[in-house]
C-alpha cells in the first residue's frame, strides 16, 4: 500500500464512525452467523451495517460532478440491502420480526437518523426545517399528503419512537419469536 493510501484510509477512518461501524458491523453480522446471536442484536448489527455503508458510499459520491457516480451508488446500495437483508433472514431462520424489522425500520427512517448520528451532526439534522430526500418514508408521504415540510426533529422523533415500539413487540408478542418467513426461502435459487 502506498503511502498516500494509507495517510488516505487514516482519514477515513478518523472523518466520522462510518468505517469503524461498517467493520464492527460485518465481524458482528459473521459471530451471529457463526454463533448466533439474538435476533435483537442481529437486526441492529444489519442495520449499522447498511447504514455505514451509506456513510462511507454516499460520501464518495456525494460531491463528484458526474451525476451518473450517485446513479450508480444509489443502484449498488440498494443491492446492498437486500443482500443484507438475505444474511438477516439466513442467519434468522427467516424470524418475522427480524426481517420484517429491517426492512421496515428502514423504510420509515431509522437508518437515516444513524447516518446523521454516524457522521456527527445528529444536532443539525434534528434542526433541518425540510428534508425533501425522505419523500419516501411514511413520515414523508404523510406530509405531503398535508402540504407540510419533513423536519428533522419529526423523522428523528418518529424513528426513536418507532425504534422503541419495535425493538419492545416481543416482549408483548412471545410468538414473534418464533415466527419465520421459512416459506420465503423456496424462492431463492440457493
Amino acid at each position: 500500500m502506498q503511502e498516500l493510501d494509507k495517510q488516505l484510509l487514516r482519514e477515513l477512518i478518523q472523518k466520522d464512525w462510518g468505517f469503524t461501524t461498517l467493520a464492527l458491523a460485518t465481524v458482528g453480522i459473521i459471530i451471529s452467523a457463526i454463533i448466533g446471536l439474538p435476533h435483537a442484536a442481529t437486526l441492529t448489527l444489519a442495520l449499522l451495517l447498511f447504514t455505514s455503508f451509506d456513510v462511507i458510499g454516499y460520501n464518495a459520491v456525494t460531491f463528484s460532478p458526474n451525476r451518473m457516480d450517485l446513479i450508480r451508488y444509489r443502484a449498488i446500495q440498494t443491492v446492498f440491502q437486500w443482500v443484507v437483508f438475505t444474511l438477516v433472514g439466513l442467519i434468522t431462520n427467516w424470524n418475522l420480526w427480524t426481517c420484517v424489522g429491517y426492512i421496515l425500520l428502514w423504510w420509515i427512517g431509522v437508518c437515516d437518523v444513524l447516518f446523521y448520528v454516524l457522521i456527527g451532526k445528529q444536532k443539525q439534522m434534528v434542526g433541518y426545517d425540510h428534508m425533501p430526500w425522505l419523500w419516501w418514508t411514511p413520515l414523508g408521504i404523510i406530509n405531503k399528503r398535508l402540504g407540510r415540510p419533513i423536519r428533522g426533529n419529526e423523522i428523528y422523533n418518529v424513528a426513536i419512537w418507532s425504534t422503541i415500539i419495535w425493538y419492545s413487540m416481543p416482549l408483548f408478542f412471545r410468538n414473534l419469536q418464533w415466527e419465520s418467513l421459512s416459506w420465503f426461502s423456496y424462492l431463492l435459487p440457493f
